[in-house]
């Protein structure tokens, strides 16, 4: 019993040779070092997910973006037609002046 003690109290409390410290200060070490792991472990899984998460948003954004069809340039423009517009105005404002001339006229041969 006595041996059996002395083995004991030799691992758990005196430093060995070529060793650090005694196994209890291992174990308390190891203990730290699982729990540091398990810890990076939470994170490492945290970050992926989030990175995959954020792959996935940026995919739906991106859905938004691609091109359905290429735009082409118009060969020939509909509107406006800026020469036909301008000759029209002019047209009609020519006309207008000339009608109003023309009465202008004919009520002064009326009155007159």
């Amino acid at each position: 019993k006595e041996q059996v003690k002395g083995v004991q109290n030799r691992i758990t409390s005196m430093q060995q040779q070529g060793d650090n410290g005694a196994l209890s200060q291992k174990l308390s070490r190891f203990a730290n070092l699982d729990l540091e792991q398990k810890i990076a472990e939470n994170r490492y899984a945290q970050a992926s997910i989030s990175l995959n998460m954020a792959r996935i948003y940026s995919e739906r954004k991106m859905l938004y973006l691609h091109t359905v069809e290429i735009p082409a340039e118009a060969e020939e423009p509909r509107y406006p037609r800026r020469v036909l517009t301008i000759g029209l105005v002019l047209l009609g404002s020519i006309l207008a002046w000339v009608i109003s001339i023309g009465l202008v006229g004919v009520i002064r041969r009326r009155l007159a």
